[in-house]
C-alpha cells in the first residue's frame, strides 16, 4: 500500500526541508517512504525544489524482494536477468554465479540542474535498503531524459 505525503504530514514530520536535508539515519522508515514519494511524485515539492530537469530513476533488485517497493506511488517494471562473475585483473573468471531473476523499476522525476534531488533520492534509497530490502548493494541510478513522447 502506498504511503502518501498527506497521510504522513499529519502523523510525522515530513516536509520538503526535512526530506532534503535531515540525516536519513535519524528518520523513521515511514518518513523515508513518504519523502521518496513526495520528492518523486509531488509537483508542488518539485516547484519548491526548483526541479525542472527530466530524469529517470532506475532500481534493479532481485524479483523476490520487489515487494519492498510497493509503497511507491508508481513505476514501470521490467523482468530482467542478472548475471554476475568475479573476474581477475587479467580477465580470468574466478567465480560465476547462477543467473538471477531481477526486476527493474523505472520512475520519471524532476531534478535540479545541480543534481541534488537525484543525489538525495539515491541517499534515501540507500538507507531504506539497509533497513528493509537488505541487499548487499541496491543498484539504483539516474539518467537524464533528453526527449520522449510524454
Amino acid at each position: 500500500m502506498a504511503v502518501t505525503v498527506s497521510e504522513l504530514q499529519s502523523k510525522e514530520k515530513i516536509d520538503v526541508e526535512t526530506c532534503m536535508y535531515d540525516d536519513p539515519h535519524d528518520m523513521s522508515t515511514s518518513q523515508i517512504k513518504g519523502c521518496l514519494n513526495g520528492i518523486l511524485f509531488d509537483p508542488a515539492w518539485q516547484r519548491k525544489l526548483g526541479a525542472t530537469d527530466r530524469e529517470q530513476l532506475n532500481i534493479v533488485v532481485l524479483a523476490e524482494k520487489a515487494n519492498k517497493f510497493k509503497f511507491l506511488q508508481g513505476y514501470t517494471k521490467w523482468r530482467t536477468t542478472g548475471t554476475w562473475r568475479k573476474v581477475s585483473p587479467t580477465g580470468e573468471v574466478i567465480e560465476e554465479y547462477p543467473d538471477e531473476k531481477n526486476l527493474q523499476m523505472e520512475i520519471e522525476f524532476r531534478d535540479r540542474p545541480d543534481e541534488k534531488v537525484g543525489e538525495r533520492i539515491i541517499e534515501l534509497f540507500n538507507e531504506y535498503n539497509k533497513r528493509e530490502v537488505k541487499e548487499e548493494l541496491l543498484y539504483t541510478y539516474t539518467q537524464p531524459i533528453e526527449e520522449s513522447s510524454l
